[in-house]
């Protein structure tokens, strides 16, 4: 019998009423993982090796709470209550993708088959990717092309995945932000950097706002978030509904979430959380029950879309009604293969073009690519089908890890 097949077979040995308990012991430990941050480790610069705690009992624990959530999740159908899959088609005004104390998606949009976690634990996609030559700029070009940026009035970074450093006057923002070696609730598993980040934590400068997109691991990540905080307390940080927790446990004092289409401001700049389509989860027990968005920046005359983590759906048309055109557009242009695990969850590298093109965006840059191996297609693919898509409308500019450039406008 497979490993799958066991664990089809053992989680049918237990009634719902007899996993309720476990369950939540399970789920708390994992959140009790992630709030103390134990066996992390931020990418050094120089090593790929992951570290992990000393606490042995605690690590051996960890691990056992990593397989009961591969057992339960191999055969959970986690698109029932309150997810994006339940069958329903809502529209985007209100709380029409609140439902209960969860969220689903909204508009029209293609429903996700369901994935699983199996994914984070074991790397099953690394072994095929290549690294393309060139792909990341030496840690020393990285540093002087930041610092040769402060004669713009604004620059862009790409630091890796979804993480994109931004200067706009004399302000910086950081979105998404990863620099762990892994990206996991279980730090001796799941998918490892196949590329360190193109700058350190101490290269950045100080940041005064970070925004993040959902809770999946590969975006919001605990460690990085607990260097940030200690680096730039005072810093703005939005999240979509359901999310500070995460993010004030880190040490942020200053939080602020946003239902989508609601705006706030901070140091003259707008930013509104909008519609995606995705899911949230973080432990067991939790699907759904944080939102997740894209944000809209408005700031010195520039307006920016950045897209989070998104599949195809018709809530680009919402946006540009509600918000206007946007010039500068970052769209997620990874983790689409196999279709029939992640359609509904990422988008193509076509798909995220033409969203760019109905918003109205002059320009596009690339993101979620290039640095984790969370799918099964090449990072050459995904660059090439996206340089394909664009045909130069809006503009392409494909960044290599640690480049800055002018931000286009």
């Amino acid at each position: 019998m497979s490993k799958f097949a066991q664990f089809g077979f053992i989680s049918r040995q237990f009634g719902n009423n007899q996993l309720r308990a476990p369950l939540k012991q399970i789920n708390a430990a994992l959140t009790i993982n992630v709030a103390t941050g134990h066996g992390w480790d931020i990418w050094d610069g120089a090593s790929e090796v992951v570290g992990i705690s000393d606490n042995n009992q605690s690590a051996l624990f960890a691990v056992l709470c990593l397989l009961t959530t591969l057992l339960l999740s191999a055969c959970a159908t986690p698109h029932k209550v309150g997810s994006q899959d339940d069958g329903h088609r809502v529209g985007f005004t209100g709380k029409a993708h609140h439902i209960g104390d969860r969220f689903r998606n909204a508009g029209d949009y293609t429903p996700s088959p369901g994935g699983s976690w199996l994914k984070l634990a074991f790397d099953p996609y690394r072994k095929h990717v290549t690294v393309p030559k060139g792909h990341v700029l030496s840690h020393e070009a990285a540093v002087t092309g930041l610092r040769k940026s402060a004669t713009k009035s604004a620059s862009i970074t790409w630091i890796g995945h979804s993480t994109y450093l931004m200067r706009i006057g004399k302000r910086w923002l950081l979105t998404d932000p990863v620099f762990s070696s892994r990206v996991s609730p279980v730090p001796p598993f799941g998918p490892k950097r196949l590329v360190r980040p193109g700058l350190k934590l101490q290269d950045l400068p100080k940041i005064d706002v970070i925004i993040l997109s959902h809770n999946h691991f590969d975006h919001t990540d605990f460690p990085s978030l607990i260097q940030l905080a200690k680096l730039n307390p005072n810093a703005q940080v939005f999240v979509p509904l359901k999310n500070a927790g995460v993010v004030k446990r880190a040490g942020f004092r200053n939080v602020t979430e946003a239902d989508w289409f609601e705006t706030h401001r901070f140091a003259g700049m707008r930013f509104t959380a909008v519609p995606a389509v995705h899911s949230s989860r973080r432990g067991i027990a939790d699907l759904n029950k944080s939102l997740w968005s894209g944000w809209s920046i408005l700031a010195a005359s520039r307006k920016i879309y950045f897209a989070g983590d998104t599949a195809k759906g018709s809530f680009i048309h919402e946006i540009r009604r509600r918000l206007g055109a946007h010039e500068l557009a970052l769209m997620p242009i990874g983790a689409y293969s196999p279709p029939e695990l992640e359609k509904g969850h990422h988008a193509t590298p076509e798909e995220s073009v033409e969203m760019a093109r109905q918003l109205g965006a002059r320009h596009i840059i690339p993101t979620h690519w290039g640095t984790f191996a969370l799918s099964k297609e090449p990072i050459s693919e995904q660059r090439n089908r996206f340089i394909h898509a664009s045909k130069h409308h809006p503009k392409p500019h494909v960044l290599r890890i640690g480049q800055t450039i002018a931000m286009p406008h």
